[in-house]
């Protein structure tokens, strides 16, 4: 590969960031996360939000809170009975490795296949704000 073939891939790599064209970890949510808004398991349900914008600051339910405050938040609401449904509703200009690690708390915590807790995407943006627990 001459120099400028390997300037052009450098950059590309660096202007691409962690998620790459043929990275799918930004798509969408896991498979075991809900995928209708209007399924039996969502009714009469608390609802906690998480929001994530460019600025990869996580919202829970409308407040700025920190990575931490966040976890403790999801650890809160696993245990929760009934468990609340756990909404998260990143921007397309969210960061991706902040969006991944969102996914990954939210799934470990919620245990989200199991208590069908976890839902994302334009599909849940008319779910009534049922919220949960405030800050």
């Amino acid at each position: 590969m001459n120099a400028t073939a390997r300037l052009f891939t450098l950059v590309g790599i660096l202007t691409t960031g962690a998620c790459s064209e043929g990275d799918n970890s930004c798509v969408g949510p896991d498979a075991a996360w809900l995928e209708d808004p209007n399924s039996m398991q969502t009714a009469h349900r608390a609802v906690n939000t998480i929001q994530l914008n460019i600025d990869a600051v996580p919202h829970w339910n409308g407040q700025a809170v920190s990575w931490q405050a966040l976890a403790e938040y999801l650890r809160i609401s696993g245990t929760m009975n009934p468990q609340p449904l756990t909404l998260f509703r990143p921007t397309a200009e969210a960061p991706c490795a902040e969006v991944v690690r969102i996914r990954l708390l939210m799934t470990r915590e919620l245990q989200c296949a199991e208590h069908l807790a976890c839902g994302e995407g334009p599909e849940w943006s008319n779910v009534p704000d049922q919220r949960g627990f405030e800050i």
